[in-house]
């Protein structure tokens, strides 16, 4: 049974200079320099960038509370091989299936889940994914459950009530998940018979406000990837296209006039997709390693070389090729090379594009090396 997490030894805190624990971006300036080229995997929160070396160990840019502009190593973690990140918090899950997260807020838990946490181990076992919200995180383990904690004003841990947990909690009724995703306030899962069942917010196709606990999305049957924004979601289908549902006020979902969408919609101008991504107005889509994005466009979040009004049609990213994995930040996007490189657009005000500056990514950027 899941516990709560429990503090990693003092030696693993990640550290400023003046020995005061770092920001919730989770970085430390004491680790040793390093290069981001080789990266195993990217994660975008909030106003966050977090990234797994080729040696398995984290470094992390952006924040909250202090502004971190570079790369810089998390200390504790470890022979990571998955990342995720949220509103001011970030886990990761190891080799071996452990979960260490760190940052603060509900995911962290406790009396003091406003204070600042170094890496802490939850106690999941066999997590083979992750997936995170901005308040909430959710783990699925081998068997095909899904444990979820953090913040649950929304029924977004899909336990059949409201109230938040910092210990992972089963959702109810879910034990044959292959795939799971989550966004600010919602989550959602792929069934092994293909279905896909959500939970939380007031933004799915239903009639219920806030499910709390899972519930079939009607017309998306076997994805091969889902993404979940701030009130709206995409899935690339095993056809090649994209439906996407929920707020629209953007074209965030798609569609060509700015309402609610409360069935899925196949967007249109995009080509076969494999992986899709969803920040807090915009979305973005990967089409045979070149990506396209649509919906809000005021911090560059499209990456097409300039701000804009809202994009309702899918624009192609400048410069980008052999593309293998994207994540989207509220209002920033990033995605993984197949040569390992990292590149980064949109809003920087936090440094989350990690190049050293605070100058907004009208094109793709490159992170500097890790510090």
């Amino acid at each position: 049974m899941p516990r709560r997490p429990v503090l990693l030894p003092l030696t693993a805190l990640a550290l400023s200079c003046g020995g005061e624990a770092r920001d919730a971006a989770g970085a430390g300036s004491n680790g040793d320099p390093g290069s981001i080229s080789g990266a195993l995997r990217v994660a975008a929160g909030a106003q966050r960038t977090c990234a797994i070396e080729s040696d398995g160990r984290v470094a992390c840019w952006g924040g909250l509370e202090e502004v971190i502009r570079v790369p810089t190593r998390v200390n504790g973690v470890s022979n990571a091989v998955e990342i995720v990140a949220g509103g001011a918090h970030a886990c990761s899950r190891s080799s071996s299936g452990s979960v260490h997260c760190w940052g603060k807020g509900p995911v962290l838990g406790g009396e003091d889940a406003q204070a600042l946490h170094p890496p802490e181990l939850v106690e999941l076992d066999n997590v083979v994914e992750l997936a995170s919200g901005r308040e909430h995180v959710c783990a699925r383990t081998s068997s095909g459950g899904v444990w979820c904690w953090g913040l649950n004003s929304r029924g977004q841990l899909g336990t059949a009530g409201y109230e938040p947990s910092s210990v992972p909690r089963p959702v109810t009724n879910l034990s044959d998940a292959v795939l799971i995703a989550a966004g600010s306030d919602n989550s959602c899962a792929l069934r092994a018979n293909g279905e896909v069942v959500c939970w939380g917010t007031d933004y799915l196709p239903t009639d219920e406000y806030a499910p709390n606990t899972p519930r079939l999305i009607d017309g998306v049957q076997s994805p091969v990837s889902i993404a979940v924004g701030y009130g709206h979601l995409c899935a690339a289908l095993s056809t090649g296209e994209v439906a996407c549902w929920g707020l629209n006020t953007s074209y965030q979902a798609g569609a060509l006039h700015p309402s609610t969408i409360f069935d899925p919609t196949v967007v249109t101008g995009l080509g076969a997709a494999e992986l899709v991504a969803a920040g807090e107005s915009h979305s973005c889509a990967v089409q045979s390693g070149k990506v396209s994005c649509w919906g809000e466009n005021s911090h560059a979040e499209l990456g097409i070389d300039r701000r804009s009004e809202p994009m309702a049609e899918p624009q192609a990213v400048v410069g980008l090729s052999s593309v293998v994995q994207i994540a989207a930040g509220d209002f920033h996007t990033c995605v993984l090379l197949s040569s390992g490189d990292i590149r980064c657009w949109g809003n920087n005000e936090w440094g989350q594009l990690g190049d050293g500056t605070d100058d907004t990514g009208l094109i793709p950027v490159r992170p500097l090396p890790v510090q």
